[in-house]
This record gives C-alpha cells, structure tokens and sequence, in this order.
C-alpha cells in the first residue's frame, strides 16, 4: 500500500475528498466543468503561445 503524502499542517489533513461543497455553491454549480481533463489542449494551446513568443524575441 502506497503511503499518503504528508500534507504538512494542513487544516484537513488526507481527507480532502470528504469535505462538503454545500458551503461552496459556486464550485458545486461548475463542478461538471471543473472536472472536465482539458490538459492536451491546454498544453498544445500554450505551447503555440510560448512558442509564437519565442518566435518574436528571436526576430527583434
């Protein structure tokens, strides 16, 4: 069994996933959203932009 990382002085220490979001409406109503993975996109679409930016310093 792999051993939990030490959170350090955490106010809820290993057990973030039973914490409520009813005091947390907005994040309840973006839940479906948040939990979308957009990581190969977002990794594609800021590597253009890094990119494109290194493209122009390189230029001047």
């Amino acid at each position: 069994m792999e051993e939990p990382p030490d959170e350090g002085n955490a106010d809820i220490p290993e057990h973030d996933g039973s914490v409520s979001l009813q005091d947390a409406p907005e994040v309840l109503r973006l839940r479906a959203l948040l939990s979308e993975d957009r990581s190969d996109e977002e990794f594609e679409v800021s590597l253009e932009v890094l990119l494109d930016r290194l493209a122009r310093e390189l230029t001047q």
